[in-house]
């Protein structure tokens, strides 16, 4: 963003950053990403990511990129500022389009803090917290949610992820026509798995199969990976962080799971899913069943056709449909 590099914005020195990394590349320092795409252009550019809480007093100047979810931005802000000593400034940036104006007054009454606008234009603005006490700010935790109608185990989420506020009517589908399928099944790939509940679940019908769970977002793997301890503990669950950059870990699923995003942050994009389906199909082998759930006007059949694999409508409710797809 622009903006960031607006006299009296950002001082010249090493920066901790959320959601961004230029200023790290900049001025030094290191990143936090949740993104695994972000993460890996920022490690080409030669800049470091981390992905458990920095130590204290690591940086005097922490930047932290607003998104629209209030509250995972404000679990980044905590971050930032609890890394920070007296005397440290936080500068959070976004654009309008992310709510940065109520987020920044929400943030000030939070750190007990006033942040100072230090610039406003082409719909964003920079503001400036400095740090006077060194008491510790708390993250907002969210309350489990249920992994399936059927089930009442219960699966960490945090704010931010995909489902974080409970099961989306498009899983909720995919998971009564899964509990009907009768296929012999050994390795279950979840794309896509956000906190794991296609995925889990699967493996619970069926215990003796390997799973593994891919994510791009770095907070939904770790849930899945807690998720997966917690609820499979007697099966083998790998959630890994992935992008579709990279190809898919080496497996030979016979069940493939996918519930594909059909934009990137609130713009329509579908080419991140045809990505998906490219790297899924040079996993899948003679026998594998993909179940695919999508909103019902996204044309995913006509995608699919490509691949040249007979493909079935199994079911549709309340604005969802499930399509199978046979290698």
């Amino acid at each position: 963003m622009a903006l960031l590099w607006d006299d009296g914005v950002l001082l010249p020195e090493p920066t901790l950053c959320w959601q961004c990394w230029r200023p790290a590349l900049m001025y030094g320092g290191s990143a936090c990403l949740h993104w695994r795409a972000d993460a890996l252009a920022a490690q080409a550019a030669g800049v470091s990511c981390f992905t458990t809480e920095p130590a204290h007093g690591c940086a005097q100047q922490a930047v932290v990129y607003t998104r629209k979810e209030r509250e995972a931005s404000w679990n980044d802000v905590v971050q930032a500022w609890n890394a920070l000593p007296v005397g440290g400034r936080l500068v959070l940036v976004g654009g309008n389009d992310t709510g940065i104006k109520t987020t920044a007054k929400i943030c000030g009454q939070r750190l007990g803090v006033e942040g100072i606008v230090v610039a406003n234009r082409a719909r964003a603005r920079a503001c400036v917290y400095s740090k006077i006490t060194d008491l510790l700010v708390e993250p907002t935790f969210l309350p489990p949610v249920v992994l399936s109608a059927e089930r009442s185990e219960m699966c960490t989420v945090v704010p931010g992820v995909f489902s974080a506020r409970g099961l989306d009517g498009g899983t909720a589908l995919l998971l009564d026509v899964l509990s009907t399928y009768e296929g012999a099944v050994s390795f279950i790939l979840d794309v896509a798995c956000g906190v794991g509940h296609l995925g889990l679940n699967a493996v619970r019908q069926w215990p003796m199969a390997e799973a593994l769970l891919l994510d791009a977002d770095a907070r939904a793997v770790s849930c899945a990976a807690k998720n997966g301890a917690q609820l499979t503990p007697t099966s083998i669950v790998r959630a890994e962080w992935w992008d579709t950059s990279e190809a898919i870990p080496s497996c030979s699923p016979d069940l493939i799971l996918i519930n594909p995003p059909f934009h990137t942050g609130v713009h329509a994009d579908m080419d991140v899913a045809k990505q998906m389906f490219q790297r899924i199909e040079a996993v899948a082998q003679t026998g594998a069943v993909m179940l695919v759930v999508a909103n019902r006007h996204l044309p995913w059949e006509r995608e699919l056709e490509h691949c040249g694999h007979r493909q079935e409508l199994l079911s549709q409710k309340d604005g969802y449909k499930i399509i199978r797809v046979d290698w």
